[in-house]
């Protein structure tokens, strides 16, 4: 589909227009949330420009629908069998000292968020860290900031531990083990570094002290029928991922066993999928996908492609494009735009790489980057203010190091 070159500026005023309301999210007289605009913007594209309904619909990637959807039911019947508070719990009260907590809750919610997307751990967590740092006497500030970070870090290990990764596997074509072999060390590294970074920072709130008062804490409820079933739906999808099994199929596959399984209806499981996300990504494809059509997206390719030679300095390069345009105009939908340029460079491959390590990356740069970064900062506020001013104290040098570190590491095994 081509458009003349006339009809390139609408499309990019209107995915312009789009984005500004999307990181304003308050517009005057209007209630509209990201999801919302999103939608608006996506139906604005086909109302105001050559864009037909059809060509909306053949831009949408189901795959990448299909597959959030799919990890949506399987984690949210762990959800609600009490997978994840019985794991908080176990892990918690098993804390011998502030340090020690410190370290559990960073490998805790970065090696989850890699299973269950990071979104998903951060919004679990948030109120049994806040429970937590109340009953040890502790600041929960640095914890929470520990919490977003890792779980963000972490979500750079698998295909699924992130939308943008999501998308990176449905349009790259890197197998899962692949992936993960390649990426699962930066991120190991990464969470190091993060812990490192918060105890010297906050090293007055981590005192090597015994922590206490957890006694009374009550022992989560769980149901073990769903919960050991749905364990075991999920390990057979990963080795469904891991064979080669498409991963949007895969977690189909997954999503409907577990329905079939579980004792309940499947309305007790769909409560658990987040609609108006899969909604923002439907229209956030059709926004995006309208300016891949233009004259734009040549002059982009042409300055990536002349920044990129193969060498370090075009990862760099490249590195640098991802990290100011992941927080520009969000990851998801920078990775979305970056796709027909990726597809184009000779070694598309490690790009694939480092656009989802980037990405990832980039949203602990401050406290807008990511969504789970927003859904820790709101959970907790009416307890504890997590600034913006705050995050950045731990989100810049740690975005920055764990790039470094991935950039290193990829060039080493490539």
């Amino acid at each position: 589909m081509e458009f003349v070159f006339s009809d390139d500026f609408l499309i990019a005023a209107v995915f312009v227009l789009t984005y500004l309301f999307i990181s304003i999210q308050r517009i005057p007289f209007l209630h509209l949330d990201r999801p919302g605009v999103a939608l608006a913007g996506a139906v604005l594209m086909v109302l105001v420009t050559p864009l037909t309904l059809d060509d909306a619909y053949q831009m949408i990637e189901w795959n990448t629908i299909t597959l959030l959807l799919g990890m949506m039911i399987m984690v949210g019947a762990l959800r609600d069998g009490g997978f994840f508070r019985r794991i908080s719990y176990r892990v918690l009260i098993h804390s011998g000292t502030t340090r020690q907590l410190l370290w559990l809750v960073i490998f805790l919610s970065g090696l989850l968020s890699a299973l269950f997307v990071n979104d998903t751990i951060c919004l679990l967590m948030t109120p049994v860290i806040l429970t937590l740092a109340d009953d040890a006497d502790l600041n929960p500030v640095p914890l929470l900031i520990a919490l977003a970070t890792s779980a963000n870090i972490g979500s750079v290990m698998t295909l699924v531990g992130n939308p943008q990764n999501m998308l990176v596997g449905s349009f790259s074509g890197i197998s899962f083990l692949s992936f993960f072999c390649i990426l699962a060390p930066v991120a190991v590294i990464a969470l190091l570094v993060n812990g490192w970074l918060i105890r010297l920072i906050y090293r007055r709130e981590f005192p090597d002290r015994r922590l206490t008062g957890f006694q009374h804490f009550q022992k989560p409820r769980v149901d073990w029928f769903q919960v050991r079933w749905t364990v075991v739906v999920f390990l057979l999808v990963l080795v469904l991922f891991l064979t080669g099994v498409p991963l949007a199929l895969g977690a189909l596959i997954g999503a409907v066993a577990v329905l079939i399984i579980a004792r309940k209806s499947p309305q007790h499981f769909f409560v658990h999928v987040d609609w108006s996300l899969l909604l923002m990504f439907a229209s956030l494809f059709v926004v995006v996908g309208a300016l891949r059509s233009t004259h734009w997206m040549d002059f982009l390719k042409d300055f990536v492609h002349s920044a990129t030679d193969g060498n370090l300095m075009s990862w760099i390069s490249f590195s640098l494009l991802t990290l100011a345009g992941s927080n520009l105009v969000s990851n998801v939908p920078f990775v979305i735009l970056m796709k027909p340029v990726v597809e184009s460079l000779p070694d598309a491959h490690t790009f694939w790489l480092l656009l989802a390590m980037v990405s990832t990356f980039a949203g602990n740069l401050t406290l807008l980057g990511s969504v789970a970064n927003l859904i820790v900062a709101e959970s907790s506020k009416k307890r504890v203010n997590l600034s913006f001013i705050e995050f950045l104290k731990v989100g810049v040098p740690v975005t920055f190091l764990s790039v470094l570190i991935g950039l290193l590491w990829i060039w080493i095994v490539s």
